[in-house]
């Protein structure tokens, strides 16, 4: 399923894919392999790339034109995959009230999809960051995630399917002789080919592919995962019947951030953003520099001699002796230097300020990242210069880019999901085994974000409050919005008040009491419009 040449040197030229060749090691690979298992050759993730703009740091020389711009890199991904999982997530199995055991065990995959909720945001983040994320299940349930690095998904060529992957990790191995003392450093690569039907685990020197050395190899059969049979005289592997091979949902679970139709891996977030954070991390790099050159003012003399030239007695000169050669003029605050009054001039050269046209185009940038990004702004904070557009008309974008987010990594869940059915079952756990005969159709529930009318839930808000994502103001603001008007002064208030609760004990409740009178007496006292409003919008928070 090679991609063409005319396709393969676009995509090779965008920023952030990278073209693994490596005929050798296919060569390689094709006559190891078993025959229906085909290598597909497909253009990579820069893992590295995106990783020095999420970290704003300089990883495998990747990166350097983006530092700058990290502030806004990181809260586009942790934002996105906070909301995504948000308050967690719910699975029901089809017809679970129909049967107590069924019952039981969705119960029981509730308890360990919440117990694994910290790998399900792992994996939306790095997703979201790289465009792909793994994660491992082993027999017993449990997930350990597996770094996207060195992991190649193989896909049959013919139906498109994924039927494995193979994880390959670089291992420095120290290694002396039985005959002398001298020791070495061996680099090896070992691999772990996952496989529908078999799993094998084998190493061989960074420096001879061609020679691996099987550490561990099963099939999956009809009777569990048995070891390939050897004839005893060759030692060649003899095989399994085809009949008696059965396939498993692979242990290894993939997600791959909106990928192309019949694409392997996915993409990441950043890519349609690269140039954008590239020209504003210019910008502020080009400003900065400016900057300092302006904020030491370069001095000019017009008329005076070269002080190199002149001896001690020219008041130009810095007192060097007579008819001795002089470095240069002292320039310093305590010195005064005489010019030539009719031909002499002294001035300071320094640029005209130009941080309105830089502001201005980080303005415009800041503005495309946000609509490149589907991430309001409003969720970076208050270090950029955003427009001030208001909360409920930025929440909806967010909302809807939630949603479709939650649909792709719905599936992702359910597949997760039946691979720990399938190890339960395949472990003999007597909840599990009613599911062995007819498997019940897996659904994932994500709590809502939206109301009908595609504004924040007030349950979805706090909960972006309380991990950070949203301050207080814009809580209040996409809760109340229309009713409080000066939201800030709402917040300082009621902070105010918490301290005075927080001080205050049960013998010192006549305190409180009037303290809420004066607050009454003030309230009812005529005031303009604008207090007015305000108390207003107190007395609602108090309902």
């Amino acid at each position: 399923m090679k991609q063409t040449g005319l396709v393969r040197r676009i995509v090779s030229e965008m920023r952030g894919k990278v073209s693994e060749s490596n005929s050798l090691w296919s060569r390689y690979l094709g006559s190891f392999f078993r025959p229906n298992i085909t290598v597909t050759d497909y253009d990579r993730n820069d893992y590295d790339l995106f990783r020095s703009i999420y970290y704003n740091s300089r990883i495998n020389s990747k990166g350097d034109a983006y530092q700058l711009v990290a502030a806004l890199g990181k809260p586009i991904v942790n934002i996105t995959a906070g909301f995504v999982i948000g308050r967690g997530v719910k699975i029901e199995l089809e017809n679970a009230g129909s049967n107590n055991l069924i019952q039981e065990a969705e119960n029981e995959i509730n308890e360990w999809v919440q117990k694994n909720e910290r790998h399900l945001f792992n994996v939306a983040k790095r997703a979201y960051r790289d465009g792909d994320a793994y994660i491992h299940i082993d027999e017993f349930g449990r997930i350990t995630d597996v770094d996207a690095k060195g992991v190649e998904v193989m896909v049959d060529p013919i139906s498109g399917r994924v039927i494995g992957a193979d994880v390959r990790r670089e291992v420095d191995i120290v290694e002396s002789s039985d005959l002398t003392d001298n020791k070495q450093t061996v680099k090896y690569v070992y691999v772990k080919q996952y496989r529908t039907d078999s799993i094998r685990i084998y190493r061989y020197k960074a420096n001879s592919p061609n020679k691996p050395e099987i550490l561990w190899e099963r099939v999956y059969t009809n009777d569990g995962a048995v070891e390939i049979p050897v004839d005893e005289e060759t030692g060649e592997q003899l095989g399994v019947p085809a009949s008696n091979i059965r396939e498993r949902l692979l242990p290894l679970k993939m997600y791959h951030n909106e990928p192309e139709a019949e694409a392997v891996y996915g993409n990441s977030d950043y890519q349609n953003l690269l140039s954008l954070f590239e020209q504003y991390s210019s910008v502020i790099r080009e400003a900065t520099r400016g900057v300092k050159y302006n904020a030491v003012p370069i001095p000019i003399l017009i008329g005076v001699k070269d002080p190199s030239k002149v001896n001690a007695n020219d008041p130009a000169t810095s007192g060097a002796g007579q008819n001795e050669q002089n470095e240069g003029v002292s320039w310093g605050q305590d010195r005064v230097i005489y010019i030539d009054s009719e031909k002499g001039d002294a001035k300071m050269l320094q640029g005209n300020s130009f941080m309105n046209d830089v502001s201005s185009l980080l303005q415009l940038y800041f503005y495309l990242i946000v609509q490149g990004s589907e991430t309001p702004e409003f969720s970076f904070g208050t270090a950029v210069t955003s427009s001030k557009a208001s909360t409920q008309t930025q929440e909806p974008i967010l909302s809807m880019k939630i949603v479709r987010k939650q649909q792709e990594f719905a599936e992702f869940i359910q597949d997760m999901v039946n691979t720990y059915i399938e190890r339960r079952i395949l472990m003999s756990d007597p909840v599990y085994l009613p599911l062995k005969e007819e498997m019940p159709t897996v659904r994932v529930i994500f709590p809502p974000i939206a109301d009908e009318d595609k504004t924040m839930t007030l349950s979805a808000a706090q909960w972006g409050y309380e991990n950070g994502i949203l301050t207080a103001e814009k809580v209040i603001e996409l809760a109340l919005g229309d009713k409080i008007k000066d939201i800030p002064e709402e917040v300082k208030r009621a902070v105010a008040e918490a301290q005075k609760k927080n001080e205050s004990s049960s013998s010192s409740s006549d305190r409180l009491v009037r303290d809420l009178l004066a607050r009454t007496n003030q309230t009812n006292q005529p005031q303009q419009s604008k207090g007015g409003e305000d108390n207003e919008g107190t007395e609602t928070e108090t309902e």
